[in-house]
């Protein structure tokens, strides 16, 4: 029987967290699942979980790719091999609460897609939430989601995702998708119930020592990229899209500017301080 929802891990250097978000996915009641791994880095988790007492008919992987291809390629491996009519992306070093897949199936059936309220670790123990938790029940536009300090994650009618997640982004490809699917859907709303729950490590591009200079990379493509009609966006849109954006950009060079100056902590750090922006 085909499940209902199939959640898909892109693996990269998983070995360490990736049974607590496999265990988190398989433990969700109230609709059946599939859990899709795809490796990044020519580990075969799946032997890795199976020698570890992880083995579940529900867990299935993904063929390999090319090594470091990156985190959107490796979901569109799984996604490619996926049969459920709904998709939710899980970060390998991530987890899901109980409860979060029947949390957003109901308005993803009604809707066509709805995003998860976020709970978020920071690497010194901090406990955060994304600017979307304070309201749950509401609905997305352009500036939640360009404007969101934490990716967005969410469940979606697999016709929805289009062709993926755009492989050639290493950075900011989550905003890219959250983009296109608010164009898709009449509403993007948030669920009630049941969190995401997002691990920042040490090893997280957020808070790596280049990561003004990536966002700033990335943030020029995908303003190229909404500009000249190449997303979803509608051309009503695009203006105030690209607008958005490149205050967002301005805000990553207030950051690197910061670090010029001498501050010593990472992007989230900053957000959080008086004055600080958005990545």
């Amino acid at each position: 029987m085909t499940a209902d929802i199939a959640i898909v891990i892109p693996c990269h250097r998983a070995e360490g967290t990736l049974a607590r978000a496999v265990e988190s996915a398989l433990a969700q009641e109230g609709a059946t699942v599939e859990v899709v791994l795809a490796p990044d880095d020519g580990v075969d988790y799946l032997a890795r979980l199976a020698a570890a007492g992880l083995r579940d008919d529900r867990l299935a992987q993904a063929p390999p790719g090319p090594l470091r291809s990156g985190p959107s390629a490796a979901r569109n491996r799984a996604l490619a091999l996926a049969g459920a009519p709904f998709v939710a992306p899980l970060d390998a070093d991530d987890a899901l609460a109980p409860g979060y897949v029947t949390a957003l199936l109901a308005p993803a059936r009604l809707e066509g897609a709805a995003a998860a309220r976020l709970e978020a670790t920071l690497g010194d123990g901090r406990a955060v939430r994304s600017p979307i938790a304070s309201a749950p029940g509401g609905e997305l536009d352009w500036r939640d989601i360009v404007g969101a300090n934490f990716p967005i994650f969410f469940m979606a009618r697999r016709d929805l995702l289009g062709g993926g997640w755009a492989e050639d982004l290493r950075f900011a490809e989550d905003m890219v998708m959250n983009l296109e699917l608010r164009a898709r859907v009449a509403r993007y709303v948030v669920a009630t119930g049941a969190c995401y729950r997002y691990a920042i490590g040490t090893n997280s591009l957020t808070t790596g020592a280049d990561t003004g200079l990536q966002a700033d990379r990335h943030y020029r493509d995908i303003i190229e990229r909404v500009g000249s009609g190449r997303t979803a966006v509608p051309e009503a849109a695009r203006a105030e899209v690209v607008g958005l954006i490149k205050r967002k950009r301005e805000r990553n060079a207030a950051f690197e500017r910061a670090r010029g100056a001498g501050f010593e902590g990472s992007f989230y750090d900053f957000a959080a301080a008086p004055g600080g922006g958005s990545a």
